[in-house]
């Protein structure tokens, strides 16, 4: 029990420690917006790609803080997991990006999976797609992303591949802490916090996540995995 305990403080301060630091980069921008409009540096006829990218910052917070509770709801045990159709989980979440991300591209072959159950929860996978989503899209260099799914065993997987800047298949670990960076030093998948607490969403429902990329330049694949239900 007294393990638990030092592992679950240990955890929560690490959670704290980096979303501290995630949210300061977006209101940093947000105020840094708003004093310039109040002092007349940025006369608001001029404001508005400076106004799209303050709106860009709220919508990272929101999200980043969505992210948050969800996390925090499924650390207390807070969250009922159902069996879920594949197509079920993932069409809302097409549908919203879709019609809210401009230029984003996302081929979806889901094949005979689509009719396949999961044990799950809405809320955890929504927040971990939209996350793996966030991260093909600014690392996959403008370029088609792939959701992509197949049953191996027990296990249902949900695969996000882009075709951007991948990293060393030995960096793939370190991508799921917060702010560690790979070996190589530059800036890559998970260098945030979307990763770390996706991957706590996903083994909060009995599943995992992993990353797998064949090297710098070759694009990444994360794979969702969720416990298949019985049909």
């Amino acid at each position: 029990q007294a393990q638990r305990e030092r592992a679950q403080i240990r955890r929560l301060e690490g959670m704290l420690a980096a979303s501290t630091h995630e949210l300061k980069t977006p209101v940093a921008a947000v105020r840094a917006l708003l004093e310039s409009l109040q002092s007349g540096v940025l006369p608001l006829e001029k404001a508005g790609p400076y106004l799209k990218k303050g709106l860009d910052s709220c919508g990272h917070l929101e999200h980043l803080i969505e992210s948050i509770l969800t996390y925090q709801a499924a650390m207390a045990h807070q969250t009922r997991l159902e069996k879920m159709r594949v197509q079920q989980l993932i069409e809302p979440i097409l549908e919203h990006r879709l019609g809210s991300v401009a230029g984003e591209q996302i081929f979806c072959e889901l094949g005979e999976i689509a009719e396949k159950q999961v044990q799950a929860a809405e809320d955890p996978v929504r927040v971990i797609l939209e996350n793996l989503l966030d991260n093909a899209r600014k690392y996959g260099e403008q370029k088609p992303v792939r959701l992509e799914a197949q049953q191996i065993g027990r296990w249902v997987e949900l695969k996000i591949k882009d075709e951007g800047s991948g990293f060393s298949p030995e960096e793939a670990e370190a991508l799921f802490e917060p702010y560690q960076r790979g070996k190589s030093g530059k800036k890559i998948h998970g260098t945030g916090l979307g990763l770390y607490l996706s991957r706590g969403l996903a083994r909060s429902m009995g599943g995992d996540l992993l990353a797998e990329s064949a090297g710098p330049g070759k694009g990444a694949c994360f794979t969702l995995r969720l416990l298949a239900g019985t049909d």
